[in-house]
């Protein structure tokens, strides 16, 4: 009566498929009490995985699963773990989502059918080891384990973490086999030192590790050569993959945190998450000095950056056994941009934002859903911002500003 008018639509529920069984530990023993994960290698959607628990005799049941084919396996989660479903591109390449994973039992459901499975835990592996320096043992070094997945997550603390002991040495018990990536890493070095092997079940394996032992001593100044202490230093060898060894891409791998800072504030504006980057950063002292220790024999491109400067860069060789010194880096006071996407006199939200700097090369990248996004730590000189969206071929925008130090540049994009 009021003039709504009322849409009806027919939805067809499909018959569904089960899976259940029974599962047992590496002795033959049922499992109970076991948390089985049945992987739905169809769907690119963590809810359409299934989860349950397996009884006293071990047994376990999962119903009501679209008809396709699954993956089953025994789960052994700490406690405060995360779970996690991602698709991810690895070195350019798009990881596998159907892939079958270590320990998993494939299995096809059909409708208005129970699969019938067997789920046994493989005999466990352990890990052993020995960090030394310069030949002699190195106590009190942390050391972490992680499964190889090709790519690890490290700001949720993933993977289990030790410390040497006098005698240098390190051990992990308990781990299922498979592929695994050892971090060792000793304060003063920018990066971990990385291994990675296999771990195979009813053994235990050794890896032992000896720590590099070139360095890079040097110091950080600005145009006047006055020292610039609290800045940050990294270093990654020239020839590496950003990203820890290899350049990972996630679907929500960019998150924007915005919000009013000072216009030489670095830490202000958007922020990319990079996965699997271990970086560390080194600050320089109260005269500008640093030391980065533990280096492998390569060239290596170093990087000082901060709060209110632009970040400067210099390259460095390092040799077995022998310190580089004397590597100067010279920073300058850096302003910032305060970016609009525009469409029809609306802001635009949720874009890809590319920096080119005064040389050419990109400088910055970044991700945003703030209005203005805002991005500090911009050498003066100018620069060149484009606008892009992976989801919408429309948003496509760039513009030319000059940056001035300690100074915000207002730009706006037009789409």
């Amino acid at each position: 009566d009021g003039g709504l008018r009322v849409a009806t639509a027919d939805l067809m529920l499909g018959a569904a498929g089960g899976v259940s069984g029974r599962a047992f530990d590496a002795q033959g023993r049922p499992a109970a009490g076991a948390r089985v994960q049945i992987r739905n290698r169809d769907a690119d959607d963590f809810f359409a995985d299934a989860r349950t628990l397996t009884d006293r005799d071990g047994r376990f049941a999962a119903v009501g699963l679209a008809p396709g084919r699954y993956a089953a396996s025994l789960k052994k989660e700490a406690a405060g773990g995360v779970v996690m479903r991602m698709r991810a591109s690895i070195d350019g390449e798009d990881a596998a989502e159907d892939a079958l994973e270590a320990g998993e039992v494939a299995v096809t459901v059909e409708a208005g059918k129970t699969a019938e499975i067997e789920l046994r835990a493989p005999a466990l592996a352990a890990l052993s080891g020995v960090v030394t320096e310069g030949g002699r043992p190195a106590p009190g070094v942390s050391v972490r384990l992680e499964e190889d997945q090709g790519f690890s997550l490290p700001m949720l603390g993933g993977g289990a973490a030790v410390t040497t002991d006098e005698r240098g040495g390190f051990y992990f018990g308990e781990r299922k086999p498979g592929n695994y990536r050892l971090y060792v890493e000793p304060d003063g070095a920018p990066r971990p030192i990385e291994r990675t092997f296999a771990l195979e079940g009813g053994r235990e394996s050794r890896e032992d590790v000896a720590l590099p032992t070139g360095s890079i001593e040097g110091r950080v100044v600005d145009a006047d050569g006055r020292a610039l202490p609290g800045l940050t230093v990294t270093a990654e060898l020239d020839d590496a993959p950003a990203g820890g060894g290899r350049a990972v891409r996630a679907t929500f791998a960019a998150v924007a945190l915005g919000g009013p800072a000072d216009a030489d504030d670095d830490a202000s504006g958007p922020r990319e998450i990079f996965f699997g980057d271990r970086r560390k950063s080194i600050v320089t002292d109260r005269d500008g000095r640093f030391t980065l220790r533990y280096l492998a024999p390569g060239a290596w491109k170093v990087k000082a950056a901060g709060a209110g400067v632009a970040p400067a860069t210099k390259d460095a060789r390092v040799e077995e056994g022998r310190a580089t010194k004397g590597v100067e880096l010279t920073s300058v006071r850096a302003g910032a941009a305060e970016v609009v996407v525009d469409r029809g006199g609306k802001d635009v939200d949720l874009v890809l934002l590319e920096f080119i700097g005064p040389a050419g090369e990109t400088e910055r990248s970044a991700s945003t859903d703030a209005r203005p996004a805002r991005q500090g730590g911009l050498k003066p000189g100018t620069w060149k911002v484009r606008a892009t969206s992976p989801d919408d071929a429309s948003i496509d925008a760039s513009a030319t500003f000059e940056v001035k130090a300690g100074e915000t540049a207002p730009v706006r994009l037009k789409l």
